[in-house]
């Protein structure tokens, strides 16, 4: 699942699936695509990509 916030240019893509350490599978790889594209057709200038709150940093499968 990824959590998204817009704020002056800046979108906040956040992993939040912390019963797989946000491991970077083909479903979440879709989902951020999805989100990176959403983020530059919406103006952003920069994407910052972070784990939520308890969560572990993205680890690939």
């Amino acid at each position: 699942m990824i959590l998204t916030s817009r704020t002056d240019g800046v979108a906040t893509l956040g992993l939040n699936r912390p019963d797989r350490g946000n491991a970077l599978g083909p479903e979440l790889v879709e989902q951020l695509t999805k989100a990176f594209d959403e983020a530059l057709a919406t103006g952003a200038r920069l994407i910052v990509l972070r784990g939520e709150e308890g969560t572990s940093a993205p680890a690939s499968t």
